[in-house]
Parts: structure tokens; sequence; C-alpha cells
């Protein structure tokens, strides 16, 4: 995953409404379209981007998540464990704002740059939903960029066969105190990602019917 700290420069050329992209300096972008079926078609070409949008106050008291997701294109499966190396074709993020309380001046002071420099107001825990890297399916490890503040899980591994609508349901909440061991604040933001720029590769999918749910 691309660090936050390097996000900067919000685009919307091309960006499916109530969304905003994130790109990254010196890197193409990926490219985020809204397609005919209503799905936010994604495509990665030796690039890296963000799209995000706000969590809604009704969705934001639920605790499941569930979406659609498709690949059809993928670079070589990669190791996400690797800064620098962790390429994938689909993840979706959730992002939880930071708790004062919980964080040491260093800390404090390193989000607060973070986000700075992002031009995004990200800041806190990130839980990230991964289709790609060579870990199997379940895997959970640390995020390289964000090892105490990020979690990667993933639910789809490079191996999976490609072409074919797969459903998601996470339960982000038990995730979230799991990898961090107190219960989560009420997430803030959503971004989906693909990333293909640490082996100059290209993929392309598409995420359909994201929805906060109770049960």
């Amino acid at each position: 995953m691309a660090g936050l700290a390097a996000m900067a420069n919000a685009s919307a050329a091309s960006t499916p409404e109530g969304w905003t992209t994130l790109t990254l300096p010196g890197k193409a972008a990926t490219r985020f379209t809204r397609a005919e079926d209503g799905s936010i078609a994604i495509k990665a070409d030796n690039s890296a981007a963000f799209l995000f949008r706000t969590v809604p106050e009704d969705d934001a008291m639920r605790r499941f998540l569930t979406w659609r997701w498709r690949v059809d294109a993928a670079m070589a499966p990669t190791d996400l464990a690797l800064k620098g190396a962790d390429d994938r074709p689909l993840a979706l993020h959730v992002f939880f704002p930071a708790d004062p309380d919980r964080q040491s001046v260093w800390q404090k002071l390193a989000q607060g740059l973070r986000a700075k420099v992002a031009g995004a107001p990200f800041s806190g825990k990130v839980l990230t939903y991964v289709w790609g890297g060579t870990q199997p399916n379940g895997a959970r490890l640390a995020n390289p960029y964000l090892k105490s503040d990020g979690m990667v899980v993933v639910l789809r591994s490079g191996r999976t066969a490609q072409g074919t609508w797969l459903t998601e349901k996470i339960d982000f909440a038990a995730d979230f105190e799991n990898a961090f061991g107190y219960r989560p604040p009420k997430p803030a933001y959503i971004a989906l990602s693909a990333d293909a720029d640490d082996t100059a590769g290209r993929s392309m999918g598409a995420v359909a019917d994201i929805r906060f749910t109770d049960q």
C-alpha cells in the first residue's frame, strides 16, 4: 500500500459522484470511473491512487460492511508485507479517527504531519481489506507503512480466479479490536485503491454495492 504520507493533490477528474480521488506525487494515477452497471471500475497501469468518501453518521453506527468485487486482470502476486513491493489489484480501506488519549506525543505529531502532507483528513487507524498478494486468504499482517496504526486483511489472495463477482461481508468492529486491542470509534472514511506502481504492472477490476449493515 502506498503510504498515506505520500498522498497529495485531490483530483476530481473522472471521479464517481460523491467520491474524491487522491493521487500520489510523481506517479501515474489509477483510474476510477462509474460503469454502466453502477459499479466503480478501477484500472491501474503502473499507477497508484485512492478513491475515498466520508461515512454517513447512520452508517457509522453499524459494525458490518458488505460489497461485491471482481478482478479481470492483475499483476503477479506480491508480498503485501514488504514496503515498496506490495502491489495489488483491489483494496477497500476503513479509516477510524485518532483517539488522543491512546496516543503518545510522537504519535500525535506523526499523524498530524501525515494528515497535513496527505491533503486528506486521515489520521488514526486503518483496516485494509485486500484482493491480491502472495499471502493466503484470511492472512492478517501489519500495514508495512503504518505498522502501529494499520492492519491488512487478505480476503482474496492473488491466486483467486478472475472474472467473477465475489461478495464480502466483514465485521470491521471485531477486526479493529483484534488488531488494536480496544473497541473502535465510529469509522470516518472508506476508500478504494489499486496499486501497480511497484511492479510496473496492470490491473482491472470493479467494486459494487458497498453497504454498512447491522448484521
